[in-house]
C-alpha cells in the first residue's frame, strides 16, 4: 500500500438541515475539507491570513468539489 494511500470515508453532510447532493452525478457522500480563499490584493500585500475560510466537500463518486461558506455537518447514521 502507498503511503499516498487515503482511506475513503463515506460520510452525508447536511446544510441548514437540508442533504447535500452532488449537482454533477447526484452522489450523497463526501469528503469534507476547509481551505481559505486569497486574493491578489490580500496576497500583494502578504495578508492572506485574512482571507475568509471555506468548506469544501469532494464527491465519492465522480471528485466534483461543492463549495460552502460554512461548515457542513455531518448527516448521522440510523
Amino acid at each position: 500500500m502507498s503511503i499516498f494511500h487515503r482511506e475513503k470515508v463515506h460520510d452525508r453532510y447536511q446544510i441548514n438541515a437540508k442533504q447535500v447532493v452532488c449537482t454533477h452525478c447526484g452522489g450523497n457522500t463526501f469528503h469534507v475539507s476547509s481551505c481559505q480563499l486569497h486574493s491578489q490584493g490580500l496576497t500583494f500585500f502578504q495578508l492572506e491570513w485574512l482571507g475568509q475560510n471555506v468548506y469544501v466537500l469532494v464527491c465519492d463518486s465522480c471528485s466534483h468539489i461543492e463549495w460552502f461558506g460554512k461548515e457542513p455537518e455531518k448527516v448521522p447514521t440510523a
